[in-house]
């Protein structure tokens, strides 16, 4: 399976601290769940 993102959002992502592209898709590989919680601004989704 190939995953494409863009370069740019996923550097600003790991700058911040934030889960970047390449550790959603190491979880993916090992069906690891990223973290279970509310979303603040969608309740319920």
């Amino acid at each position: 399976m190939k995953f494409h993102w863009d370069k740019k959002k996923n550097i600003e992502l790991a700058k911040r601290g934030r889960l970047c592209f390449e550790d959603a898709v190491k979880a993916l590989a090992q069906n690891a769940l990223l973290i279970d919680d509310e979303n603040p601004v969608h309740p319920n989704q």
